[in-house]
């Protein structure tokens, strides 16, 4: 961005902050998720129980990073079955 001197600099382009979610496969992009705005845990709850697990098959890996909405014990003993 550029402004004028004296004048604070704008930006014309929407706001772009979301959050997206997914489950790569070599086949493509499965249970995909797209949302405005950050992720709660509840969201991210209906998207597990909603989404994700109807494309899991027997050997899949998940992969949960550090985000606070994927913190929850409740996927960590489900992991382990």
């Amino acid at each position: 961005m550029k402004s004028t001197p004296g004048h604070p600099a704008t930006n014309a382009s929407p706001s772009t902050a979301g959050t997206n979610q997914g489950a790569p496969r070599a086949t493509g992009l499965l249970a995909p998720l797209e949302i405005d705005g950050a992720l709660n845990g509840e969201l991210f709850r209906a998207y597990v129980e909603q989404q994700l697990v109807k494309v899991l098959t027997a050997g899949d890996i998940v992969v949960l990073d550090n985000l606070r909405a994927t913190r929850s014990p409740a996927y960590a003993r489900r992991s382990r079955v």
